[in-house]
């Protein structure tokens, strides 16, 4: 009986570090979306201030 529960400890001890590792995996995820999001963000800030500057060159020299 002792070596029953120890299997069930075992087991039980598996499925709970199988979901630490998952939730750590889904986390790293999320953040390097958010990472990739930011800097989408900040690339499309980028090129509408690009094309700013270009209309308002054009304007000018016009």
């Amino acid at each position: 009986m002792k070596n029953f529960s120890v299997a069930i400890s075992v087991v039980l001890l598996g499925i709970l570090l199988g979901g630490c590792s998952f939730n750590n995996k889904q986390a790293a995820e999320e953040s390097s979306l958010k990472e990739q999001n930011s800097l989408l963000k900040e690339n499309s800030s980028l090129k509408a201030k690009q094309r700013s500057k270009k209309s308002s060159s054009l304007n000018t020299e016009n």
